[in-house]
């Protein structure tokens, strides 16, 4: 659990690997209802 700072983990590891994001799902982009607060998580 990274406690709302998930998109930043996954940039660390980008950035330290080298690596690409191929797809970074958000709570809003899923078809569940979901809080408007928490939309934009990840």
């Amino acid at each position: 659990m990274l406690n709302g700072d998930c998109e930043e983990a996954v940039d660390f590891y980008k950035r330290c690997f080298g690596g690409q994001i191929a797809f970074l799902g958000r709570y809003g982009d899923s078809p569940m209802e979901v809080p408007e607060t928490q939309k934009s998580r990840v």
